[in-house]
């Protein structure tokens, strides 16, 4: 007998973001972020979202975000004590500040951003 996978729960299905890997070091960088702020103009990304992840990726990705989408940012989450102990991100040369918190006090709706690296050269995508 085929082993069956449940289906998806319902908050994967109304995920926008889902299946989108946005790599913010290609050249294609600007279409990609584009694209990803298409998808934040729609509902429930409209009234502010929080960034998972305040290491550099997340940095990288909250500055390539147009000024609209950055006031729309309430904060950036994370699990590293390290990050957490700063408590917030000064986003040089933009002069805005931003509040680290921690996964547990973050406020839906989350964008989930990680580093992708090829397994076989442990380089980048």
């Amino acid at each position: 007998m085929p082993n069956k996978r449940p289906p998806n729960p319902p908050y994967f299905r109304l995920c926008a973001t889902r299946g989108n890997v946005i790599t913010l070091t290609t050249p294609g960088r600007c279409e990609q972020v584009k694209r990803l702020e298409e998808l934040l103009q729609a509902a429930p990304w409209t009234s502010g979202f929080t960034i998972w992840n305040a290491g550099r990726e997340g940095r990288r990705l909250y500055r390539s975000l147009s000024e609209g989408a950055r006031r729309r940012v309430r904060a950036l989450c994370d699990v590293d004590a390290k990050k957490l102990a700063q408590r917030e991100w000064h986003a040089h040369p933009l002069d805005t500040r931003v509040p680290i918190v921690h996964f547990r006090h973050a406020t839906p709706p989350l964008l989930l951003c990680v580093k992708v690296t090829d397994k076989r050269t442990r380089k980048r995508a």
